[in-house]
């Protein structure tokens, strides 16, 4: 069982509130697929990884948290190709629904283009990695292997680098 609570955060940027579905617990039964997605009932939690403001869309993993450079990424081309193509918010107060996994891809999209401006290049693998796996679960066959492309990419250069992921670093 999966205990969902609701939780109202300030937006770093646009100062709004907004609320925001947060997991209490979850049960993670079963084993991960072989692209390691975790087993369903953990992988139905993927709404709540990230969070996405209702009022300017700014996507983060806590929407209060300061970001440098979020505003250049924000104001930029393929942020605006992203959000022309977004779903509606991932959470609407008093709405008992489950976005779409092709709206969830789109906002992982966002949150690797803030990742990469931001320099963190492991971070920005696993949410293109997650962006596959929505896609994979809205039976968008083309997009979820172009989304693995990128991931791969990503991954590849942080490996290239000589980065090495911890245990709680590797893909969920």
């Amino acid at each position: 069982m999966t205990t969902r609570l609701w939780i109202t955060t300030t937006c770093s940027q646009c100062g709004k509130d907004s609320e925001h579905i947060m997991i209490g617990s979850t049960s993670y039964i079963g084993r991960s697929d072989l692209d390691l997605r975790p087993p369903r009932r953990a992988r139905d939690t993927m709404d709540c990884w990230v969070q996405e403001c209702s009022h300017c869309r700014f996507v983060a993993g806590d929407l209060e948290e300061e970001e440098s450079g979020a505003a250049d990424v924000v104001a930029g081309e393929p942020w605006g190709q992203l959000l022309r193509h977004a779903a509606v918010p991932l959470h609407l107060r008093g709405q008992d629904r489950i976005p779409s996994r092709a709206g969830l891809m789109n906002v992982f999209q966002r949150r690797v283009l803030l990742d990469q401006r931001a320099g963190n290049h492991k971070a920005a693998a696993q949410r293109a990695l997650h962006a596959a796996w929505a896609a994979d679960d809205s039976e968008t066959p083309q997009a979820a292997r172009d989304r693995r492309r990128e991931a791969a990419a990503l991954f590849a250069g942080v490996l290239a680098a000589g980065t090495e992921f911890t245990a709680e670093e590797r893909p969920n």
